[in-house]
């Protein structure tokens, strides 16, 4: 299963399909980010919400794999789900990434 990683002063964080009480930060189009209840993974086909763009240093596409890490233009995909939390976006099982600027 696919992981992301983000960072909080010193300490890494991994956000997992298990992961539970964990956030992500979210960005605004003020360019701020707001954090939010992270809530897995789901796929592009099955993904509704309102798309947003994560605050993540890097990924994993697999278990136990090399974690890659994101350029200062890219980020991850995510939708937010009203009520619910932020997902993140998934292509043919590896995380989904976009560029930060568009």
């Amino acid at each position: 299963m696919p992981a992301l990683r983000r960072k909080q002063n010193y300490r890494n964080i991994i956000l997992a399909v298990d992961a539970q009480h964990e956030t992500v930060g979210v960005y605004l189009r003020s360019g701020l980010t707001r954090d939010v209840i992270w809530k897995g993974f789901v796929d592009l086909n099955l993904a509704q919400g309102r798309p947003v763009k994560l605050h993540i240093h890097s990924y994993q596409a697999e278990d136990y794999g090399h974690w890659i890490l994101l350029k200062d233009n890219e980020c991850i995909q995510g939708c937010v789900v009203v009520g619910e939390g932020v997902y993140g976006v998934l292509i043919d099982g590896v995380p989904r990434v976009v560029n930060a600027i568009a």
